[in-house]
């Protein structure tokens, strides 16, 4: 299986079928069977016997993990793929975001340190409506402003699954899933995944159990800095970033968001946005 994700090019080699068509699914957006090559991926199964772990992975030969989790395995997988497709892009900005069109076209970048409820504001906004771009990372061409698309599928925790039970993998994924539930955002909404836009409004945000919601506009400083402290690392000295980062705010409305409730973060964005 060969795959391209960004300027990431690599292949998955799995010597379980059922886990290969599972990695397949999860990474099926990214297909790209017209460039071979790149880094290889290896999920070898080493059987029950004997005290090493029984799955293992590799990468370009070299081990990586073992564990007799398999589910563990392939999610270590996916973080690896994401991460060096992220290191083998340096022509593009890439901020730890999520992102999404609003309902009138403009890009929304929602940046967010890890744990800040990120992926479960994306899966609801894309469930009421707005397009899908990512729930990881937003991609921005340095020269026009523009987001694009990076469409990996919504990495929901257990702490997310009870408000999107929609997206239980079937029997047979699901003892691969683990701890994550690697979600298509098609599963969310029919033809979520929107195209690359302009865009328009910087909303950074905090999840915080019991909080009363929370809003307060942000001057085009104070965005950039929300965004600058979520730029990838090895770009956040990079000038070029830097200047990309200011343009967008000065042209973009932006605010801080401090919410307890999904529904009710979503329906502010939405009227934030509308």
């Amino acid at each position: 299986m060969s795959f391209r994700r960004l300027s990431h090019r690599f292949t998955v080699r799995c010597d379980d079928p059922n886990a290969a068509r599972y990695v397949s699914r999860v990474l099926g957006r990214f297909s790209d069977d017209r460039a071979p090559g790149g880094t290889t991926y290896e999920v070898v199964d080493r059987g029950r016997s004997g005290p090493e772990s029984r799955y293992v992975l590799n990468m370009d030969g070299e081990w990586k993990l073992g564990s007799d989790d398999q589910a563990r395995v392939l999610d270590d997988l996916f973080a690896r793929v994401n991460l060096n497709a992220m290191e083998a892009t340096p022509d593009l900005v890439l901020v730890h975001s999520g992102a999404v069109v609003a309902t009138g076209g403009a890009g929304v970048l929602l940046p967010a340190a890890s744990g800040s409820g990120k992926t479960t504001l994306v899966a609801g906004l894309v469930r009421a409506g707005f397009g899908y771009l990512s729930d990881e990372a937003a991609v921005l061409d340095p020269v026009t402003g523009v987001v694009h698309p990076y469409a990996v599928h919504l990495s929901l925790k257990a702490a997310s699954r009870d408000r999107f039970p929609e997206t239980k993998p079937d029997d047979a994924d699901l003892a691969f899933s683990g701890g994550t539930w690697h979600v298509d955002p098609d599963v969310i909404r029919p033809g979520a995944v929107a195209s690359a836009c302009e865009v328009g409004f910087v909303i950074a945000h905090r999840y915080e159990p019991g909080a009363t919601i929370r809003i307060e506009p942000l001057t085009p400083a104070e965005a950039c800095v929300e965004l600058v402290q979520n730029l990838m690392l090895a770009r956040r000295d990079t000038p070029r970033s830097l200047d990309l980062l200011a343009r967008i705010c000065r042209a973009s409305r932006s605010y801080r968001l401090v919410h307890g409730d999904l529904d009710t973060a979503v329906e502010a964005i939405g009227d934030l946005t509308a």
